[in-house]
C-alpha cells in the first residue's frame, strides 16, 4: 500500500529502487535507489536514499532509520527504544 504523494525511483548510478511484498509507504516518502524487503512498514515523509532495508522492520525519519521490528511468530511490532 502506497500513501499519496510518494515519489519511488532515481538511479544515480547506484541501481533502482526496488519494493517488496507486504510494504506499507506512509505519505510524503520518497525512496531512492533503494531496496526494501517484505513486511516493512516506511513512516510518513520518511526520506530513503541508498539504503538496503531489511525484512519486518518500521522505518522512519530524514534520513530513515529503523525503530523497530515485526515478530512474525507473535504477530506484534516491537519497538527499538
Amino acid at each position: 500500500m502506497i500513501g499519496q504523494n510518494v515519489t519511488v525511483g532515481g538511479d544515480f548510478g547506484r541501481g533502482k529502487s526496488s519494493i517488496g511484498n507486504n510494504v506499507y509507504i506512509g505519505a510524503g516518502s520518497r525512496i531512492i535507489s533503494s531496496r526494501i524487503g517484505d513486511n516493512v512498514v516506511i513512516g510518513v515523509n520518511s526520506v530513503v536514499v541508498n539504503k538496503v532495508i531489511p525484512d519486518n522492520v518500521v522505518v522512519a525519519g530524514v534520513p530513515a532509520k529503523v525503530i523497530g521490528d515485526y515478530n512474525p511468530e507473535k504477530h506484534r511490532w516491537l519497538s527499538r527504544r
